[in-house]
C-alpha cells in the first residue's frame, strides 16, 4: 500500500487533506472505504479515545498496531496513513514499530517531537 500512497503524493494533481478520511476502527474504515475516499488517516487521537484511554501515550505500540490491521484488514485497498505520536522512546523502537506497521500493511508513518 506504501507505493499507492506514494503514487497519491505525486500525482501532478496530489490529494488534498480533505480526501483522507480519518479511521479508527475497521468499520470507520470500511465506512470511509465504501464512500470513495482515497486514503485513510488513523488518528492518535481518535484510536485512543475509542479504546477509553487518553490521547497521551497510554496505548501500547502492541494496541496501536492492533488497531491498524484493524483498519487494514476492514478497507485493504486503501492506504491507511497512521499517527505514530512521537515513534516511542528511542530511534530503534521507532524503526520496529515501522517494520511491523509496514508488515501489518500500513502505507505510511507520520511522528512529531514534542
Amino acid at each position: 500500500m506504501h507505493r499507492v500512497l506514494r503514487k497519491l503524493l505525486t500525482a501532478p494533481s496530489p490529494i488534498t487533506p480533505f480526501c483522507a478520511m480519518e479511521a479508527h476502527s475497521g468499520l470507520s474504515a470500511r465506512i470511509a472505504a465504501n464512500v470513495g475516499h482515497s486514503v485513510l488517516w488513523g488518528s492518535g487521537l481518535t484510536i485512543s479515545a475509542s479504546r477509553g484511554v487518553r490521547d497521551a501515550g497510554e496505548l501500547t505500540h502492541c494496541q496501536i498496531l492492533n488497531a491498524a490491521i484493524e483498519i487494514v484488514e476492514a478497507a485493504p485497498n486503501v492506504p491507511l496513513l497512521l499517527d505514530g505520536d512521537e515513534g516511542g522512546p528511542s530511534f530503534n523502537t521507532a524503526r520496529r514499530f515501522c517494520n511491523l506497521l509496514q508488515r501489518a500493511g500500513v502505507a505510511g508513518v507520520v511522528f512529531e517531537d514534542k
